[in-house]
Parts: C-alpha cells; structure tokens; sequence
C-alpha cells in the first residue's frame, strides 16, 4: 500500500486515502511483520518494537470494530443509543468504542465465544501501546 502511494505521488497523482476497515488492518499487520523480521539472531531496534507494538494495538482496535460493523454500525459508538448514521458515513465519529469495549460487545452482545486469556491480552496490548504513545 504505501508503495502504490509514493507511485502516485511521483506522478503527481493525489493519493486515494479510502482505507476499508479489514485493508486498514492487514495494513497494520504488514507494518508490524516488517519492522519485526530481521535477519537471523539480530533482534529490531527499539524503534522498530515501540511501531509494532503501536500497530498491533491498532490492527487489534480496527479488526475488532470491523467485527462489530458487520453486525450493525451503531456497535462502533461509545454510547450506541447516541449513534448518528450521519456521525458514522462521514468517518466524525466524536467517540467511538475502546478496543476492550469492543471485545466485551462481541462477547456479550454477539456471543462469540472469545476467551478470557484473549481479552486479557487486548487489554495488556492497550496498557502497553498507551504507556509507549503518552508517556514514553
């Protein structure tokens, strides 16, 4: 994806930036892949470990609200009851859903069966992503 965004650039295209949820996240997921595979026995810098945490925190967060969509778009929304279609096809959401919530929705209101052990992960991914993003 970002190759096809540096053509377009070269030939002075304006870039297309409609990034479709699970594209979004396999994005992410590439991005994390890619600054996590190095030769053998040499480990990623730190900077490398700092954007693949923050990605995988991402890919997370989108793969989880695409999930959601799918069953109905107001699931997205910190308070569904507030949801506005409007809010929703512009992409001005004011607030959406944090990941543990959205887990917790496709649990509880979708019943998947997602275990424990995942959701314990989610939320020590966040911890870690907003420890590294806000306070270093």
């Amino acid at each position: 994806m970002a190759a096809e965004l540096r053509a377009e650039q070269r030939k002075g295209q304006r870039p297309d930036l409609s990034y479709p949820l699970i594209v979004n996240g396999l994005d992410y997921l590439d991005d994390v892949v890619g600054r996590l595979a190095t030769a053998p026995g040499v480990l990623p810098d730190v900077r490398a470990l700092k954007y693949a945490v923050l990605h995988l925190q991402a890919a997370t967060e989108v793969f989880l609200k695409a999930r959601l969509q799918r069953d109905h778009w107001t699931l997205v929304f910190k308070n569904p009851a507030t949801a506005a279609r409007t809010a929703f096809d512009s992409g001005k959401i004011e607030s959406s859903c944090t990941t543990e919530e959205a887990f917790t929705r496709l649990t509880r209101i979708k019943g998947l069966a997602l275990p424990d052990k995942a959701l314990d992960a989610v939320k020590e991914l966040a911890k870690v992503r907003n420890a590294l993003q806000h306070y270093g």
